[in-house]
């Protein structure tokens, strides 16, 4: 019986990631039809730190141990302690946690799945905001989960629809992104991060918290994280260093309460999780050679240029044609709807292949997976003035064309 439930996972999670999704159709386009790509949800490539990370790995391989399998299941210790500290100074941990509470994974998205298998049971309900990140989603679903989208708006979800919900659902636990979300590019109020807390706590739900925005900010005051704010109780904390650094050394990290860090070690060494010591090691001499917050300072600088350049020019030529998107105060992305267009998909086949433009449809993003469909993520990360300007000017003429 185990045996068919784990096939059955397995084959949902195949065909979850075959199936041609909106997402991937979009993709599949753009590859098609050379485009202008308000899509693409990676960092700019021509922000990543290459000269220093070469000589990071360089120096790290001047130990040929580093090569061996590494003994710590929860990953390389100097680079744990690292995090602890930084996350401690930065105010978004409490100051109880040390390096004994950080489990280093393969990226952000090896640390949702281990979280994922360890707390969710087949039929368990996960609370979302309702709009949320794709790969979650699917994650949850995968276990046999069924994820239960929370109204809200733009200071994240309203806590008096997730209390409603939560009175009539056994819910298992909430995963939130809450700063600078993807998609929407909203932020948790303080107040709303406050009540929900105390949601979760009265109703013993676990916060997942996944966080990987947060320094993408482009000077708002950003609200203490849930993981801060509960003493390191109920919650456990998710980052990565995809956005900050770059994604291709796939390096992550969960902080967790203390009374989940054996049960967390014990699931690392029997799915046989192997920790990537020289990976680890270079990160690690990374951020000790160089001014971490100087590497933030020039991001979050250089991102909020694109994001002005990118608001600039719909105000001036798309917002006449009846789109509404909001502006971020951090992060990638920006969310809204073009008046008139009630299939966005529909819209942005068209605006691909007609126009050589290309944005994402909402609705891939909506926890239901039906409504949402007259909305649209927009992406300012690998974008360039000239780009934006021209890449706006053949969205315009793509609405005028599909009206």
């Amino acid at each position: 019986m185990e045996r068919d439930f784990a096939a059955s996972k397995m084959s949902l999670l195949a065909k979850e990631r075959l199936a041609e999704s909106d997402i991937s159709i979009v993709s599949s386009l753009c590859a098609k039809h050379p485009s202008i790509s308000f899509s693409a949800g990676e960092p700019d490539a021509a922000f990543y730190p290459t000269a220093e990370l070469k000589e990071a790995f360089s120096l790290a391989l001047d130990d040929p141990s580093i090569l061996n399998y590494y003994p710590s299941d929860m990953g390389y210790a100097p680079l744990r302690k690292w995090l602890a500290e930084w996350m401690v100074s930065e105010g978004t941990a409490p100051s109880s946690l040390s390096d004994k509470n950080i489990l280093l994974t393969h990226g952000a998205a090896e640390a949702i799945n281990s979280v994922t298998e360890m707390f969710l049971e087949p039929g368990a309900i996960v609370a979302v905001e309702e709009a949320s990140y794709v790969e979650a989603l699917m994650n949850f679903r995968k276990q046999g989960a069924f994820c239960l989208g929370v109204p809200m708006d733009e200071d994240g979800i309203i806590p008096e629809k997730f209390e409603a919900l939560c009175d009539s659902n056994h819910i298992t636990m909430f995963y939130t992104v809450p700063c600078f979300q993807n998609p929407t590019g909203r932020t948790t109020s303080l107040a709303r991060r406050k009540a929900v807390l105390d949601i979760c706590a009265r109703n013993e739900i676990m916060i997942l918290e996944d966080d990987p925005y947060r320094y993408l900010n482009y000077g708002a005051h950003l609200p203490d994280t849930y993981f801060a704010m509960s003493g390191g109780e109920n919650v456990i904390y998710c980052s990565s260093f995809s956005k900050i650094i770059a994604p291709g050394i796939r390096l992550g990290w969960l902080a967790l309460p203390d009374a989940l860090r054996e049960k967390f070690e014990l699931f690392q060494i029997c799915n046989g999780l192997i920790q990537q010591p020289l990976t680890h090691k270079a990160a690690h001499i990374y951020l000790k050679r160089h001014d971490f917050s100087s590497r933030v300072k020039f991001l979050t600088d250089e991102y909020a240029k694109k994001r002005d350049i990118i608001v600039a020019e719909i105000h001036s030529q798309l917002e006449p044609l009846g789109m509404e998107i909001n502006c971020p105060s951090g992060g990638f992305f920006l969310w809204g709807t073009i008046a008139g267009i009630d299939d966005m998909f529909s819209f942005v086949r068209h605006a691909i292949v007609s126009h050589g433009v290309s944005i994402v449809p909402g609705s891939p993003f909506i926890a239901d997976g039906v409504s949402g469909k007259n909305t649209c993520r927009l992406s300012l990360s690998k974008i360039t003035h000239e780009a934006a300007k021209e890449g706006c000017r053949r969205l315009a003429e793509a609405i005028k064309a599909y009206r």
